[in-house]
């Protein structure tokens, strides 16, 4: 996400490769983007949140573009950690320079996930890289805030790197789950009669019911979209009902037979088929985390602890705290820690 006042103020198209993101940050510092005459501005907003390695956080995100894989990386038919390769120590270096020129928000250590997007509205930052619905995220709070005002949002796909590669990082395709508790469910039959009844969800009938409500009643359907019908008691009635049910919602993505939500305004209509044609060219080139089903001893029990160590070393390192050797050698604890067990109990389930 990109404010596109400044782009326009500044003469700047967007960013296609990473070295676009570099000097649209630094334009966003030097040059006055909102132009009240102030060295008051800077390019990219980061957050403290996620506090750890592998979270789809702007740290993995260009870890990924750089070429560094997506958590893991297969290489010679074994799996080794991303951030052992010599890329995800190049987008350390990225970042860190763009810290040290002041191109990042000076409490990116610190920075606090619900007020990530305030130095954007505010006016402060420039940039934030995070899911394409964040774009939508906050728009509608600027609609909220002022219903007049211009729409400052602007956004893009993934970006190429040096090398001219383009590496996209997916999320994890899943949020959650379902569990069937054995207190309540105590027979083979029934639970296959939940799991018949979850099958079910996944009907046409049930998905509209769970995610749009009912037609007519609460929502319509325009132009093959759903657009809610407000203010009226009945209709808001029934669309609590459908918040307060979409966590048994099956969500399966490769099937949906739900309405989408309507835009409400042709603006708004025109970012959201950008951000589809954005996440099916995406495909192409997305990056996949070759062990994401993979749950070993190790993790289980110390991966918070072994997230930490990477975690934290990686914040030192964009802060200027740790060196090129410092990192290697928070790698090394790493491993003496129980990292290596985990490198090796995933890749003996990798060649099973």
């Amino acid at each position: 996400m990109i404010r596109k006042d400044w782009l326009e103020n500044l003469g700047l198209e967007l960013p296609e490769t990473v070295d676009d993101l570099y000097a649209i940050s630094q334009a966003f510092t030097e040059n006055d983007p909102d132009g009240n005459g102030e060295a008051d501005t800077y390019g990219l907003i980061v957050p403290q949140w996620p506090a750890s390695i592998n979270t789809n956080s702007p740290y993995d995100t260009l870890a990924t573009w750089f070429g560094a894989g997506n958590a893991w990386i297969e290489k010679d038919g074994a799996l080794e950690p991303s951030f052992m390769q010599p890329e995800y120590l190049e987008s350390m270096q990225f970042m860190r320079s763009m810290v040290e020129n002041g191109y990042v928000n000076k409490d990116f250590a610190t920075l606090t996930a619900d007020k990530w997007d305030e130095p954007f509205l505010n006016g402060k930052g420039g940039i934030i890289v995070d899911t394409y619905s964040r774009a939508d995220s906050i728009s509608n709070k600027m609609r909220q805030a002022n219903p007049d005002s211009e729409d400052i949002v602007v956004f893009t796909g993934n970006l190429e790197n040096a090398e001219g590669e383009l590496n996209a990082l997916p999320t994890d395709g899943y949020s959650g789950f379902l569990a069937i508790p054995k207190t309540s469910v105590k027979t083979e039959d029934e639970l296959k009669e939940v799991l018949s009844f979850l099958d079910q969800l996944n009907d046409e009938e049930a998905q509209i019911l769970l995610t749009n409500g009912l037609e007519g009643v609460n929502f319509n359907v325009v132009d093959g979209m759903s657009q809610a019908i407000k203010e009226d008691a009945e209709a808001e009635k029934y669309a609590n009902y459908v918040k307060s049910y979409s966590q048994i919602g099956m969500n399966v993505t490769e099937e949906i037979l739900y309405y989408r939500a309507k835009p409400e305004t042709d603006e708004m209509t025109q970012k959201f088929e950008r951000r589809l044609s954005l996440m099916a060219a995406d495909l192409e080139s997305a990056v996949y985390n070759p062990a994401s089903s993979y749950i070993t001893d190790t993790y289980v029990t110390k991966g918070a602890q072994l997230d930490q160590i990477i975690s934290d070393a990686r914040v030192k390192y964009v802060a200027g705290q740790i060196d090129d050797q410092g990192w290697a050698d928070s790698i090394e604890l790493w491993k003496n820690q129980g990292g290596q067990d985990l490198i090796d109990e995933t890749n003996e389930l990798h060649k099973n």
